[in-house]
């Protein structure tokens, strides 16, 4: 028994069938798979779908699947938005930094200014220091 696998047929059907030994076993030289394919072609009927079919996908009638123009469009807009979004994000941060540099110089002037104060202070402890060890007895 030769199954026709015609284009029309399901995919998951001729799966099945090969599955549950549903074909026939010719086997040796010269002899066919046991697959026998339509090579005529399918006649084309009008199909209200198609509009939707050819904007969102779907499958035609041979049961092949697209994914339709609306998907790759949506995908196009998604990726230039992520773009957009990309460099505010990068404005942000370039932002962020520039405080953080602000903050960072604030800190280094003010340990620069505690730094000084501390060393003037031990200058004049030692100079006390000094001036009393002078006037001793």
């Amino acid at each position: 028994m030769a199954t026709n696998y015609g284009l029309g047929s399901n995919a998951m059907q001729g799966f099945n069938l090969a599955m549950n030994n549903n074909y026939s076993n010719n086997y040796g030289m010269g002899s066919g798979s046991g697959y026998s394919f339509d090579t005529t072609t399918p006649t084309q009927t009008a199909n209200p779908m198609s509009t939707f079919n050819t904007l969102f996908g779907g499958t035609d009638e041979q049961g092949n699947f697209s994914t339709g123009a609306l998907a790759p469009t949506v995908g196009a807009i998604g990726t230039l938005a992520n773009s957009w979004l990309g460099f505010q994000q990068l404005g942000i941060a370039k932002d962020q930094l520039g405080l953080q540099r602000e903050a960072w110089q604030l800190q280094r002037e003010e340990f620069e200014y505690q730094r000084d104060r501390r060393t003037a202070e031990e200058a004049a402890y030692a100079e006390v220091r000094n001036n009393q060890s002078k006037n001793r007895l």
